[in-house]
């Protein structure tokens, strides 16, 4: 998996030991997401999130994360998803 044996690269293979347990992890936390996007939606539909975002909004980019990072029907991640997914972290939280 790692030919040149980079330091950096084996490091982070170490680090992160079995990709497909990290990627249902990371699927598992999105799913988390989405159920408290919903559960502060109902609680607080009326306030605006950054930009003037709404909850609906906010709830469909992430359910639409977590279709096209997993596919349910071939059990496959889609690891080019990822930076998006950081992307959403940094500005959702």
């Amino acid at each position: 998996i790692a030919p040149t044996r980079s330091r950096s690269l084996v490091s982070s293979m170490d680090f992160i030991k079995n990709p497909v347990t990290v990627c249902r992890k990371i699927y598992e936390y999105i799913h988390e997401m989405t159920v408290l996007i919903q559960t502060r939606s109902l609680q607080d539909s009326s306030n605006r999130l950054f930009e003037s975002e709404t909850w609906d909004l906010c709830l469909r980019r992430w359910l639409k994360l977590g279709k096209d990072f997993y596919d349910t029907r071939k059990d496959k991640f889609n690891i080019s998803k990822v930076p998006d997914i950081y992307d959403s972290i940094k500005y959702d939280l």
